[in-house]
């Protein structure tokens, strides 16, 4: 039995035309995002004011106990660069592994006490 020919043919469905409407997409009106998406306005941190003398060897101090430090033999440089403190991690080898601002450091002191944390951040 041949039941090919018996119904109409079935062909595609037509397409509708319809009147595009244009909005604005709200994230194309600021431009002040990360990459991820998340607003760069720092509202979700503190702001702090800059560290003292004293705070600031506390927590080169602190980076260079840090176990993770010791393990893999990294050197804790501290610099200023346009009137900013900054630390440097280098390998031996004088590969620089990671620029940490005075004001990443705030970070570092409220996690000083749990000995939590990571040194290096995989977002980063």
């Amino acid at each position: 039995m041949d039941l090919k020919g018996i119904g109409k043919p079935i062909g595609p469905l037509p397409t509708i035309n319809r009147e595009r409407v244009e909005r604005s997409i709200s994230s194309e009106k600021s431009s002040d995002r990360e990459g991820n998406g998340q607003a760069s306005n720092g509202s979700h941190e503190q702001q702090h004011p800059p560290m003292t003398d004293e705070q600031f060897e506390q927590a080169v101090e602190h980076l260079r106990s840090l176990s993770v430090v010791k393990e893999n033999h990294l050197e804790v440089i501290t610099e200023i660069r346009e009137n900013k403190r900054l630390v440097i991690l280098r390998e031996p080898s004088g590969k620089v592994i990671r620029r940490i601002l005075e004001s990443e450091l705030w970070s570092l002191q409220a996690v000083k006490d749990s000995e939590k944390g990571q040194l290096i951040s995989r977002s980063a």
